[in-house]
């Protein structure tokens, strides 16, 4: 809930179109819509007690003054006709005018005495304290916080998250039996498998030998190879090479796309290339 720019905080003052003031512990706020109004039944009062306000934070250099309530509030008076049923409100936010800011915070600080008033150094408040990077590690994959905030809606999934997550899907959901015939390959590994073209075969293999070096037999002695996609920086998919059928499975939620599709199949295709080419160099020694 945001309040109009303020007129002050001495009680009851003018907060842009509404009043505020302080009575029996609690925060009163009145929405004034038009100047007949003034003299508002108790109804149209927002009530905020003290105890509620858990926190304070000032942002944008003064801009706006933020008070968090906990637990969030449920709204009353004026208030009702702005929020959505069984919404609560979990903020108020204040903006006052630059010249009344100060006033607007020894108020608070007054009223609110056993919360401390955080905000910039140059308005005489305290910093918050700094918050250490937060990382989560798993089989040498290492998520940073700028990682997680991909996981938000409309963002691109990049490297790390799918190395992280397929590594982490393949511990929960596969048979430790199983696990040891898997071989899951990094999101990097079929770009450079198929650097020197799709009909490169064996050579591909030279790319990426480092990678699969620790693989007891090799990879093609594997009884599924994982692999990742993400052709053109479009679309992730995975491929499932079942070697003991010579099959590959594509696992593609969009495979209905017709653009998905035919990304897809040119990774098939080139897929199909160097493993089987590589399946019949091992074969063959």
């Amino acid at each position: 809930l945001t309040l109009p720019p303020s007129r002050g905080l001495v009680a009851p003052q003018a907060v842009g179109d509404a009043q505020l003031w302080l009575q029996d512990d609690s925060l009163f706020l009145r929405c004034l819509f038009d100047e007949e109004q003034e003299e508002e039944e108790e109804e149209d009062e927002l009530i905020v007690p003290l105890s509620g306000v858990s926190d304070v934070d000032v942002k944008a250099d003064g801009q706006f003054v933020i008070l968090s309530l906990s637990p969030p509030l449920a709204p009353t008076g004026f208030a009702v006709d702005f929020m959505a049923e069984g919404h609560r409100i979990a903020t108020l936010t204040l903006s006052p005018y630059m010249e009344e800011l100060r006033p607007v915070l020894a108020t608070l600080m007054t009223w609110l005495r056993h919360l401390t008033v955080r905000g910039p150094r140059s308005l005489g408040l305290s910093p918050r304290p700094a918050v250490e990077s937060f990382s989560l590690r798993y089989q040498g994959t290492v998520l940073e916080e700028r990682d997680l905030d991909l996981l938000e809606d409309e963002q691109w999934l990049n490297d790390t998250i799918m190395d992280f997550f397929m590594r982490l899907a393949i511990d929960v959901a596969a048979p430790s039996k199983l696990q040891e015939q898997l071989y899951v390959a990094k999101t990097q590994f079929f770009t450079r498998l198929t650097a020197c073209g799709a009909s490169s075969g064996e050579k591909g293999w030279e790319n990426v030998k480092t990678w699969t070096r620790s693989v007891s037999g090799g990879v093609a002695s594997q009884k599924v190879l994982i692999y990742p996609v993400n052709e053109g920086n479009l679309h992730w998919c995975v491929f499932f090479v079942c070697h003991p059928h010579r099959a590959i499975e594509l696992a593609d939620s969009s495979e209905e796309h017709p653009v998905a599709r035919n990304i897809s199949e040119l990774s098939e295709e080139r897929l199909c290339q160097c493993v089987g080419m590589h399946w019949y160099a091992q074969s063959a020694c």
